[in-house]
């Protein structure tokens, strides 16, 4: 059996295994969340274009609602009818390059908070930084 000094080289080498650890969650939560955000863009370009172009509002609507309760029964509570509304104004509000750019300096709920701003010159400022 090797004879293992325990203190500092066991103390050096957790911390690392540790740093790594850590250093590849944070850099996979980043990555996740611009998917995330990415694919949310998406999901909004789908029901702007395919389903909500030249209908009238109600069945809009209607088809969001819908659409809302399968994907939620399937994926969970973060495809509500609000969410996927959410989802429509970021394709409205943001072209997919800046969209890109937002993911990766702000995670989704940022971007709920960003897409309420009504005032569009506003919008425009927070999208220079």
């Amino acid at each position: 059996m090797p004879n293992i000094k325990p203190t500092k080289n066991i103390t050096t080498l957790y911390i690392n295994i540790k740093t790594i650890i850590d250093t590849s969650k944070q850099q996979a939560t980043i990555q996740l969340n611009n998917t995330m955000v990415l694919s949310y863009w998406e999901i909004g370009k789908e029901l702007k274009e395919k389903i909500l172009k030249d209908k009238p509002a109600t069945y809009g609507k209607e088809v969001v609602k819908k659409i809302s309760e399968k994907l939620t029964l399937e994926y969970g509570r973060g495809y509500s009818r609000s969410n996927l509304e959410r989802m429509m104004k970021l394709y409205t509000f943001f072209d997919k390059e800046i969209c890109a750019t937002l993911s990766h300096k702000l995670s989704w709920s940022h971007c709920v908070e960003f897409i309420k701003v009504k005032d569009e010159l506003k919008r425009e400022t927070v999208q220079s930084y």
